[in-house]
């Protein structure tokens, strides 16, 4: 059944002054005279058509001023309107610049940035394994390091012992700081790469006994924590007891408990967000494993790193190498004197860059 046509109704404002207009015209008519007069008398309605005669002018004076107030209303409501559309058409050009912009900045926030490295990856390498060996690279599950500077320095050496100081001061979100120890290359990367979030692994020679070092490094191991006041306050590293560490973590394939030694902050230190800290250690490596190293095990930016090893050079009678596993260091400040090396680079370090010393 179709729908009956629609009724036209005319603007309220149209109908008053049509109402006003025909009251005009009406009035200077006989009609209201002789309607009056057929009811009331002849003479009551000559009076009474007098009278409504006397109405035109105060009508007309009314129609004027409805006249200019719905002209002044026209006008605002025009510009009202004017207004709105480009209120709204500056909206539209807002939301066409600003909504793909804000879009994808919030798809990359909700997105699992391990995913979209992924992604950014495949774009650039086809095997499965470079792509999973790039992401584990850039995403790594430990925390990175901000502002990192990195000093080694050997002290007393002779031909059978080096004894090395190492500083590196850093910034990142801290709660529980664990530092490792064990002993030769193997070991060392085998707890490194492991999933417990170790502040830092020392190595320590393979002919030497943990248990009977772990007083010897406990002294010799500090760890610097810059309070609200600007300055570094001192926290000694304590080792962890064989049954805690138990509970700990799991070793790492290959290895047991006997391999390594934990130490950590006294129980009741509490680290809470970006902490700027500073450790040191000093511990002795073998003369004739000829070499010292450093290197990053997580994401770090490296302000700069200095190695000194004038004192193995006395005794070797010849100038330390250094051999340089960082990338782009063509670019960066290198300054070799005699047998140290000092390197500003302002530059991320990923798992594995590092230096090493040689003799």
């Amino acid at each position: 059944m179709a729908a009956p046509p629609a009724r036209r109704v005319l603007p309220r404002s149209l109908t008053f002054f049509i109402s006003i207009i025909s009251m005009i015209v009406l009035v200077n008519t006989p009609a209201p005279g002789i309607v009056i007069s057929a009811l009331f008398g002849q003479k009551v309605g000559e009076s009474i058509g007098a009278s409504l005669r006397g109405l035109t002018r105060d009508l007309f004076l009314l129609l004027l001023v409805s006249l200019y107030f719905e002209l002044v209303r026209s006008h605002m409501q025009a510009k009202t309107l004017s207004t709105i559309e480009q209120d709204l058409s500056d909206l539209k050009i807002q939301v066409r610049d600003v909504l793909p912009e804000r879009a994808t900045s919030m798809a990359m926030e909700s997105a699992d940035p391990r995913e979209m490295l992924k992604r950014a990856a495949q774009r650039l390498f086809k095997s499965t394994k470079e792509i999973e060996s790039v992401v584990s690279q850039i995403a790594s599950p430990k925390t990175p390091y901000d502002e990192v500077t990195v000093e080694l320095r050997t002290l007393e050496a002779n031909e059978k012992t080096v004894s090395v100081f190492m500083s590196i001061g850093l910034e990142a979100e801290l709660t529980n700081v664990h530092l490792g120890v064990t002993k030769g290359a193997e070991y060392t990367t085998a707890l490194s790469t492991s999933s417990f979030g170790f502040f830092d692994i020392i190595s320590i020679p393979s002919d030497m006994d943990l248990k009977t070092i772990q007083k010897y490094l406990q002294a010799r191991i500090k760890l610097y924590h810059k309070d609200d006041s600007g300055r570094f306050q001192e926290l000694r590293f304590i080792p962890v007891p064989r049954a805690e560490q138990a509970t700990l973590l799991s070793p790492p394939t290959g290895m047991t408990h006997d391999d390594f030694i934990v130490f950590r902050l006294p129980k009741g230190t509490v680290l809470t967000g970006t902490q700027k800290v500073r450790a040191e250690y000093k511990f002795d490596i073998n003369y004739d494993e000829h070499f010292l190293y450093w290197y990053a095990d997580r994401p770090m930016f490296l302000r700069q790193i200095t190695v000194d090893a004038n004192s193995v050079a006395l005794v070797s009678g010849h100038k330390v190498r250094f051999q340089l596993f960082v990338a782009d260091s063509e670019s960066s400040i290198v300054d070799i004197h005699d047998s140290r090396l000092s390197m500003k680079l302002d530059k991320w370090l990923l798992d594995g860059h590092g230096v090493a010393a040689i003799w």
